[in-house]
Parts: structure tokens; sequence; C-alpha cells
């Protein structure tokens, strides 16, 4: 039996389809976005604070200026756009109540519909369809079983 993280990596070099700067665009913006997640979830004193919003300002750049990103930024900009925004009313509502709470709670794995986007970009809508409910399922077990989603 593959582990979480075993299965993550074939994933998305399946999703990929042998598109390595794909694949590197990708695994950068996971990690980008959990730095993010963790900066506003872990307390940091003032100098960590300083570090880790550095270290994700160099993320940023190295993301937004991949070449996979600049080849297609016309389709990935405004979805990047969109997932900052949800990602922003997540945090907000996390402590909410009723539907806020459960809207918090699934677009914490916004990093997956960009994921999708890069499906449909390397293979096609077919490619998108077929990766997408495992993709949801992976990244909502990950999140409420303590591991990383994709």
């Amino acid at each position: 039996m593959h582990s979480h993280r075993a299965m993550d990596r074939e994933t998305v070099i399946r999703i990929c389809q042998g598109n390595t700067e794909a694949l590197d665009w990708i695994q950068l913006g996971r990690l980008y976005c959990h730095e993010i997640d963790d900066l506003i979830d872990e307390g940091h004193s003032k100098i960590e604070k300083a570090e880790r919003v550095c270290k994700i300002g160099a993320m940023a750049l190295q993301l937004y200026t991949h070449p996979f990103f600049l080849k297609n930024l016309h389709v990935l900009r405004s979805h990047m756009m969109l997932n900052t925004s949800n990602y922003l009313d997540s945090v907000k509502w996390e402590e909410g109540n009723g539907w806020q709470k459960s809207f918090s709670d699934w677009f914490r794995h916004g990093w997956v519909d960009i994921v999708l986007v890069v499906a449909e970009i390397c293979g096609g809508y077919a490619n998108m369809r077929n990766e997408s409910q495992e993709l949801r399922t992976m990244s909502y077990h990950a999140h409420h079983d303590g591991e990383r989603a994709i």
C-alpha cells in the first residue's frame, strides 16, 4: 500500500502527463501555499515572522516567474487570484458558525483547483475530470488526517 505522500507524487506526475515544468510548478506552488498557511496558523516571534514573510516573498517570485506560469499566464493568473481570495475568505470564516465554517473547511483545499487547471492545460478536459474526484478525496483525507494535501 502506498503512503499518501507516494500517491500524491504519482498522481501529480500522471496529471502533468510528462510536463516536467508543470510538475515543478505544482510542487513549488504547494510549498508556497503551505508556507503561507503555516505563517497564519503558527505562533511566531517578530524575527521568525519576518524571516517567513521574506521566504514567502522569494517563493512568490519563483512561482510567478516560473516558465510554466509564464507560458500559461493567460489561464493561471485569474485562477491564482481567485484561489488567493478564496483562501483569505476561508481564514476569515474558520472560526465562523454554520455554513461559514463548512465553507472554510472546503476552501482550505483550494490548491486542488489550481492542480486541476494544470491537469486541463497538460491533458485537456478529460485529464482534469479523470483526476478531480480522486484529488479532492485525497486532499480532504490528508487535511483531516493531519497530513499535507497536494
